[in-house]
């Protein structure tokens, strides 16, 4: 599922650069979500199957240090393409997720699939799947709720921060910038620390989620300077994040069971959405 949603999306990326009819740019748009997408309840099994007993959360963590940095330098590089040219910009995008199918094939070793053993009956299967799961659902609930709340960090605070604050561009990148380095450096550390003195998961995304809470409620109180305020929120909503994004992705793979695995991780993937591509991003602000 990796390889083929990787490969797909990749070409698809590379259609974008050619097309000038509206409805067809649509049928791209919906295709290149749809595979993109995906992705990422397959990424999210990938973890369980490959990681090392006891190592699920810190397996979690690292997998989003690398979506974080793949974030920043793609960010970065899709910028600077389409400052030059919008067709090496759609063109940079697909080979990108070209080389990542490839790396796959070349780097992972093949998974054994999932055997039912002569014990398993079809009442089993039913009874460990996602809908009949009620504290999973429940949790999938308010995970989504938190999850909503976080990515407004990237869609509606900088623009309440110019409107309002009257930041310019170059000090809101910065703030925003110090999300993806805050994470990069303490996430997996903090992820170990916490995950050796035997967790209690629910305290942690609690913790996380109270964190978040407080960087908001940060955006509301009177503002002498503002970069010292944002900064702040930045923290306290990262900090948040690193207590909670692990460890509600830990919970999810610990929940399930070895033949539902995707299952499980298709329902999380729907919990929260992904950035926007960093083609599509450029795209659209321009």
């Amino acid at each position: 599922m990796q390889i083929i949603t990787t490969a797909a999306t990749g070409l698809l990326f590379i259609g974008f650069g050619a097309v000038h009819n509206f409805w067809v740019l649509c049928a791209l748009c919906t295709g290149a979500s749809l595979f993109a997408e995906a992705f990422r309840p397959a990424n999210y099994a990938a973890i369980a199957t490959y990681a090392a007993e006891g190592t699920i959360t810190r397996a979690n963590a690292l997998n989003r240090l690398a979506t974080n940095i793949g974030f920043g330098i793609g960010s970065s590089l899709g910028g600077i393409l389409a400052a030059f040219n919008y067709q090496w910009l759609f063109w940079g995008e697909g080979a990108s997720y070209l080389l990542g199918s490839a790396l796959i094939i070349a780097l992972l070793p093949k998974a054994a699939p999932f055997k039912y053993s002569s014990q398993s009956t079809t009442a089993t299967v039913k009874q460990a799947s996602v809908f009949t799961d009620t504290i999973f659902i429940r949790f999938l609930g308010i995970a989504t709720v938190y999850t909503t709340c976080f990515f407004l960090l990237f869609r509606l605070v900088p623009v309440y921060w110019k409107e309002q604050w009257n930041m310019n561009e170059s000090t809101i990148g910065i703030l925003m910038g110090l999300n993806g380095i805050v994470v990069a450096g303490f996430e997996l550390a903090l992820v170990r620390y916490f995950e050796k003195r035997k967790p209690n998961t629910s305290m942690y995304i609690a913790a996380g989620v109270a964190l978040t809470a407080v960087g908001y409620l940060l955006l509301i109180l009177p503002v002498s300077f503002p970069l010292i305020s944002g900064g702040a929120c930045v923290l306290l909503i990262t900090a948040g994040e690193m207590l909670a994004m692990p460890f509600i992705g830990s919970f999810v793979l610990q929940r399930a069971k070895e033949h539902n695995i995707g299952k499980y991780s298709g329902a999380y993937a729907l919990s929260g959405r992904s950035p926007v591509s960093p083609a599509l991003r450029s795209a659209r602000s321009s």
